[in-house]
């Protein structure tokens, strides 16, 4: 692995709680070209969450951890099912119910991702099985925080059926360039 002059997000939002908006967007933004790469060569990281991702001191970020990512099959769904594997916090319902996952489970731990970056916490917290409740029949609290068309983006994201979300990386990604400037351009009151 590379040498990577940084630390990790986690820690990042342990130390100071929150990111801004534009920092939160680039970083964002990063992660969803990363992962769309991954997507592209049909693997599923499975287990997105702020511990596995390093931000450089030049601000790039690394994704660690593919120790539980899979491959997709034919019919682009992971080939593993009947098993839950991920991180609560941050995982798609159909994680938690250990049915199969493909590519959009990822865009919903980024979803989950990027309204702790802005929040400062997950949106679901709490005991384990409050969390894995709330990811199967819950759908995010808004944030004063999060501006409202970020918030429509991540409601998006984490849509409980697969086929509501986002379908890609680059269509999660190309819904900030339909989004007004001022959202991304200053941090909210």
């Amino acid at each position: 692995m590379e040498w990577v002059d940084g630390r990790s997000m986690r820690s990042w939002l342990d130390e100071y709680g929150r990111f801004s908006v534009d920092v939160s967007v680039d970083l964002i933004q990063q992660l969803l070209s990363a992962v769309g790469v991954a997507h592209d060569y049909q693997v599923v990281h499975r287990d997105l969450k702020p511990d596995n991702i390093l931000i450089s001191n030049r601000g790039k970020t690394k994704i660690l951890d593919f120790g539980i990512s899979k491959l997709i099959d034919d019919k682009h769904r992971l080939t593993a099912t009947g098993s839950m594997v991920g991180t609560p916090a941050y995982m798609a319902p159909e994680q938690v119910k250990g049915e199969p996952v493909d590519a959009t489970a990822d865009i919903y731990s980024l979803g989950m991702i990027l309204y702790e970056l802005l929040h400062g916490e997950p949106p679901f917290t709490g005991q384990l099985p409050a969390v894995l409740h709330s990811q199967v029949f819950d759908k995010p609290r808004a944030s004063t925080a999060i501006p409202s068309p970020i918030m429509e983006i991540i409601w998006k994201a984490t849509a409980k059926s697969p086929s509501q979300r986002f379908q890609s990386c680059e269509e999660f990604a190309g819904a900030f360039h339909y989004m007004p400037k001022a959202a991304v351009a200053h941090p909210p009151a």
